[in-house]
């Protein structure tokens, strides 16, 4: 039975379970009843307004979901319901009463009645008018989850659309001819990034509403929402037959703009970047806190993947990600690896980097530090003896280091740099180069701390860190001028390219005349 009275109703759900019965999902919007004057109207039905309640077969657990005025925020609670030989295990909302007097604040308080089968929870929020109940019957588990899991995500059932046919033909474009990123932005053709160059698409200029038409239907319920709030959303994407995506939709000018990178099947390997050949030891490293620094689009993620999958084919350790979203999925080997994606499997990343350091891991990746108290961790982390890996937003190792003790208050700056001095690891920074007859080759600086740096970051006299590379060579230390000579040397990249890259011209000179 369908019966729709309300243009955007929102969702509730009931999963009753008999034994040797189909399941059934009961999903709908609760009637309110009486008049509109009444300040106190009862709500009835069998269960609370805006959830949306899941469980398997064998267990009587669910996760519930609930949108509040107007507002999309989740709630994730545990129901469970108590089951008798013979009793049918449901999950009821046994009624309650809507306060609306004045004097009570916007939120209305739902006072609940209970019995042996009942979801005791507290909810405040306006109620719809009467809207609609479907009544369905599903023979397979995976069947009802991937349903519940569809209105959980706040998209419509398979057949029924929510897919960009425009999104896909381009993101198909930009595979078959191996571009990095889709660019989407107003008043302009859409484009693609091939080889660091952007080339336009036989198309129309886009408007802002063409973006969103195109980009929102592949968002999940949580990035929908933090586009609407924030005005920009951040996630992962999946394209059948295509392959993941990276998407960010963001605004520029009041309008909307996307920016849509393509991500590989499978993790890197390290030798196939081109990096050092000191990067291999940050591999080996027992313990202690590895940054990687770049621009953006430095292949600084890329290379944190090539790391990972080194350890993971050669090592048996216990490996956790922590990404946003989550770029490269590695695959168990010799190791045993956890991807967690903030605002799917945690809020945000000092949530996930404290549950992480409960789990028992070797090693913790954490995609980027943002703010100072993912830094405060991830350093306690490196201290008590695990091997951090992670990356900043900087160009050379001098800025990578002093960005850590910045990113604190002053009167806590001179004990970050002493934790800093004791934690860190080594330094890798990167960035990519045009490399002839096509693509992009990265020249890399790395310095292996020794005993000199962290004399110097204690000092926060972090003009000589230059200086520590050529002192701690052997341990496989390299500079940015070094790397880019070989590159040019072996007829990689064009000596002017190179050369303009140098942060130190005539020690590259050197190095290239020594070749």
């Amino acid at each position: 039975m369908i019966e729709i009275d309300d243009e955007k109703p929102r969702v509730v759900a009931m999963l009753s379970i008999e034994r040797d019965e189909p399941l059934r999902l009961a999903v709908g919007v609760p009637a309110v009843r009486g008049p509109e004057e009444d300040r106190r109207r009862p709500v009835g039905g069998d269960l609370a307004v805006d959830q949306v309640l899941s469980a398997d077969r064998e267990g009587a657990g669910g996760v519930v979901s609930e949108r509040q005025s107007g507002r999309q925020r989740e709630i994730r609670r545990t129901a469970r319901a108590r089951t008798g030989d013979r009793q049918r295990r449901v999950f009821r909302y046994v009624g309650g009463e809507r306060d609306t007097t004045p004097g009570k604040g916007e939120k209305a308080r739902d006072r609940k009645r209970g019995g042996p089968n009942a979801l005791h929870h507290d909810i405040g929020c306006d109620v719809q008018p009467p809207g609609f109940v479907i009544i369905i019957s599903v023979d397979e588990v995976q069947d009802l989850n991937q349903l519940i899991r569809e209105l959980n995500e706040d998209r419509p059932p398979r057949g029924e659309g929510g897919s960009s046919a425009q999104l896909e033909a381009w993101l198909q474009t930009l595979v078959e001819r191996a571009g990095s990123d889709l660019l989407l932005v107003a008043g302009a053709p859409p484009a693609i990034r091939v080889d660091g160059r952007i080339l336009p698409l036989p198309h129309a200029p886009l408007s802002g509403e063409d973006i969103e038409e195109a980009v929102l239907p592949a968002l999940s319920a949580r990035g929908r929402a933090s586009y609407a709030q924030d005005s920009v959303a951040d996630l992962s994407f999946k394209l059948r037959g295509t392959g993941r995506f990276r998407i960010n939709l963001h605004r520029e000018r009041g309008r909307a703009a996307a920016a849509i990178r393509a991500l590989p099947t499978d993790p890197p390997r390290l030798a196939s970047l081109g990096l050092p050949q000191g990067a291999e030891a940050l591999t080996r490293l027992p313990r202690g806190l590895v940054l990687v620094g770049g621009p953006t689009g430095s292949g600084k993620t890329t290379t944190l993947a090539a790391l990972v999958e080194e350890i993971n084919r050669r090592d048996a350790r216990h490996i956790v990600t922590i990404e946003d979203p989550i770029e490269y999925e590695h695959t168990h080997q010799s190791s045993l690896v956890e991807q967690v994606e903030v605002g799917v499997d945690a809020p945000d990343f000092p949530s996930a980097l404290r549950a992480a350091m409960r789990q028992a891991p070797d090693v913790l990746v954490v995609g980027e530090m943002r703010d100072p108290e993912t830094m405060r961790i991830a350093l306690a982390a490196a201290e008590t003896g695990h091997l951090v890996f992670t990356t900043v937003h900087t160009t050379d190792i001098a800025s990578a280091v002093s960005r850590i003790a910045d990113s604190f208050p002053a009167e806590r700056q001179n004990t970050i740099r002493q934790e800093l001095s004791m934690a860190l690891g080594a330094v890798l920074t990167q960035t990519l180069l045009p490399k002839k007859g096509g693509g992009r080759i990265a020249a890399a600086e790395l310095l292996v701390v020794g005993y000199g740096t962290r004399q110097h970051i204690r000092k926060n006299a972090l003009q000589h860190l230059h200086q520590e590379i050529a002192l701690t060579k052997k341990q496989g230390s390299i500079t940015l001028e070094e790397s880019l000579a070989r590159l040019a040397r072996e007829g990689l990249v064009e000596v002017e390219e190179a050369r303009a890259r140098a942060a130190h011209p005539e020690e590259f000179e050197n190095h290239l005349r020594a070749g």
